[in-house]
């Protein structure tokens, strides 16, 4: 017997709510009160579609050398290599921390900013 699980259940009873209108912006509160569903649980399916971006678009990177290792005939010879990875792993942790819902709130200003100081400088 094939049984979907409920997470599966309730993600196809968001995207089925969310398809009646394509071109309104839902927020997860409206989602769930419409859909009767608890707001942790819209919340976690919003995330789990945003994933979606990865499976389709693949590795992400700034730079060729971050997104597709071997690519760049200049990787093994460059200096600053590491420091591109750097800010690709910063940038990546930015965009996983980023849900759906986060995007369709209004801006509100930055909650943290991502400082890149060069070593020894004490700055």
């Amino acid at each position: 017997m094939f049984k979907l699980s409920k997470l599966a259940d309730y993600g196809t009873v968001i995207m089925v709510r969310m398809a009646r209108e394509p071109e309104r912006w839902m927020s997860a509160a409206e989602i769930s009160a419409e859909t009767r569903l608890a707001l942790p649980t819209v919340s976690k399916v919003l995330k789990l579609l945003a994933e979606i971006i990865d499976a389709i678009e693949g590795r992400f990177g700034l730079t060729e050398c971050a997104s597709d290792p071997g690519a760049c005939r200049q990787e093994r010879s460059c200096a600053i290599r590491r420091h591109w990875l750097r800010v690709d792993r910063a940038v990546r942790g930015a965009l996983e921390g980023l849900t759906l819902t986060q995007m369709l709130e209004p801006e509100r200003g930055l909650t943290s900013t991502i400082v890149f100081r060069p070593r020894g400088t004490g700055a």
